[in-house]
């Protein structure tokens, strides 16, 4: 679990005490991943919640993918769709304009993405297979996307790993997940839980993987 917050994190490592498998660290998303001792190619899953709006795009993205392995997969949770109350109560706050003090971020006008701009801004910096749970359908304030890390960006092969033969491919030859914008389950989730097996049984598939919370 982690947090740009140290209160955050502290009130965090209370709340899950009872979860031994849970580390917890204080992490700012708009410096390098690497330099705060998270390891080159070393994480499995990122679950960002409502957390990248507030940071620098698209170098936060950059910095994620080079953390994820191979297929790593980075599922987030945004404003996508926002009314007018949010404007209203969150629209006073600094932070959620910091972006137009930074030369280098993409947003002019506004702190928040559509769905279809997140798509098209992971899959512009290294991810793939991009898609938001229930595209297609009314779009609602928040939305969960989710994106696969590229296997070629760094020169990583995935030869070795295992491939989904149920996935679907677009016009462009790659995977989609089967029935898009259906509630489908992803066909990317699939090569990412048999890359290695379960460390405490089938009780409890996430110990198999390394995860960052942010």
């Amino acid at each position: 679990f982690s947090d740009v917050s140290q209160s955050f994190v502290a009130d965090a490592c209370k709340r899950f005490s009872p979860f031994p498998l849970v580390t917890y660290a204080r992490i700012d998303a708009d410096m390098p991943l690497t330099a705060q001792g998270i390891a080159h190619h070393s994480v499995d899953i990122v679950v960002a919640s409502n957390v990248l709006h507030d940071a620098r795009l698209p170098s936060s993205l950059v910095q994620i993918r080079e953390v994820l392995r191979p297929r790593g997969v980075l599922l987030m949770i945004e404003l996508t769709n926002p009314t007018t109350w949010w404007h209203m109560c969150f629209g006073g706050l600094l932070g959620m304009w910091k972006f137009m003090l930074d030369p280098d971020d993409l947003r002019t006008e506004h702190f928040w993405l559509s769905r279809a701009e997140w798509i098209t801004l992971l899959e512009s910096v290294g991810f793939e297979q991009a898609f938001a749970l229930a595209e297609g359908e009314a779009e609602f304030e928040n939305s969960v996307i989710l994106a696969q890390a590229c296997t070629d960006v760094d020169g990583q092969s995935d030869a070795a790993l295992p491939v989904d033969s149920s996935a679907r491919a677009d016009d462009t030859g790659r995977a989609r997940p089967a029935a898009a914008g259906r509630h489908a389950t992803p066909s990317m989730l699939t090569p990412l839980a048999s890359q290695r097996p379960p460390a405490m049984g089938a009780a409890n598939g996430l110990a198999a993987c390394e995860a960052l919370v942010c």
